[in-house]
C-alpha cells in the first residue's frame, strides 16, 4: 500500500507526484462516489427550490443512490479486495452496533436506517481498494463533488437571487434543497481543500 506524506518545513515540491495527481480519474469509482454523496445529500422540504419535488421523491432518489453504490463498487471490486482502515473499522462496530439496537424492536424506521448505514459502510469498505494510490483518488473526486455542490448553488442564486437568499437572508442551494449551514460546511470543506493542495504544488495558482 502506497502512502502520500506531506513534508512539514519545506518549500519544494520534490515529493510529490504531479504527474500521477492528473491522471485520469477511474471513471466507474467516480460514479460511486458520487452515487455515495448523493446518499448522504439529504433533500431538505424547507427549502424553497425552483422546481418542487416532493419530500418523498426527495428521500427515494437519495436512498435509491445507496443502492446503485452498492451494486456498482460490487461489480468493480468482485473479488472483494479491501485494505486495513482503522476509521473503516470504528465505523463497523458503530454500524453493527446501532442494528443491533435498532432490532430491538425499535420499530422498523430505526431497523430499515440501520441496515443502510451497514450498506454505507460496506460501500467504502469496496471502495478502500483504490484508497492511498499516489494518484490521490478520493481527494480529487471530493473535491469535484464539492465543486459541482458549490456550483449548483451559484447557479440558482443566478436563476432566483430572491429564492436563493429565503427568508433568513442566508444562501440556500435552490437546485437541490440544501440548507445555509450546510451549503457553508461544503465550501468551507472546498476551499480549505482547495489551499492545502494548492500551498502542496499539486494544484496550479489559476485553477485555486
Amino acid at each position: 500500500m502506497s502512502t502520500f506524506t506531506l513534508p512539514v518545513g519545506r518549500s519544494d515540491t520534490a515529493a510529490f507526484d504531479t504527474a500521477a495527481f492528473d491522471e485520469p480519474l477511474p471513471r466507474g469509482v467516480g460514479v460511486v462516489w458520487v452515487l455515495v454523496w448523493c446518499n448522504v445529500l439529504t433533500y431538505s422540504p424547507e427549502v424553497s427550490t425552483l422546481v418542487h419535488i416532493p419530500s418523498v421523491v426527495g428521500k427515494a432518489l437519495t436512498q435509491g443512490c445507496l443502492v446503485a453504490a452498492a451494486v456498482l463498487a460490487l461489480g468493480l471490486n468482485g473479488r472483494g479486495v479491501i485494505r486495513r482502515n482503522t476509521m473503516l473499522l470504528l465505523w463497523s462496530v458503530l454500524a453493527a452496533t446501532s442494528l443491533m439496537m435498532s432490532l430491538r424492536l425499535v420499530g422498523v424506521g430505526t431497523t430499515y436506517r440501520g441496515f443502510r448505514l451497514v450498506a454505507f459502510v460496506a460501500v467504502l469498505w469496496l471502495l478502500t481498494r483504490w484508497f492511498g494510490e499516489e494518484e490521490m483518488v478520493f481527494v480529487r473526486l471530493q473535491r469535484r463533488v464539492l465543486l459541482g455542490i458549490v456550483a449548483s448553488a451559484a447557479l440558482g442564486f443566478a436563476l432566483s437571487p430572491s429564492k436563493a437568499f429565503g427568508a433568513h437572508h442566508r444562501l440556500n442551494a435552490v437546485i437541490w434543497g440544501i440548507l445555509p449551514t450546510q451549503l457553508a460546511h461544503y465550501s468551507a470543506e472546498l476551499a480549505g481543500l482547495t489551499l492545502i493542495l494548492w500551498a502542496c504544488g499539486l494544484l496550479r495558482r489559476r485553477a485555486a
